[in-house]
């Protein structure tokens, strides 16, 4: 039951370095875009809500 757990670790540990680059500019570009998917994200569910709430009203 050990044997699962540490190979995952091991992986982690050895792929690391390897993927640390990558996962730095994932970080940046989510970093520079966080406030413009937010703000799609609150639009779109205030939009959904609106539209549950007058739907019943009109028809």
């Amino acid at each position: 039951m050990i044997a699962p757990a540490l190979l995952l670790t091991a992986a982690r540990v050895f792929a690391a370095p390897l993927v640390a680059r990558p996962l730095a500019v994932l970080d940046g570009w989510l970093a520079k875009h966080a406030a413009s998917a937010t703000a799609w994200a609150v639009g779109i569910v205030g939009f959904l809500l609106a539209r549950a709430a007058l739907g019943p009203l009109f028809g």
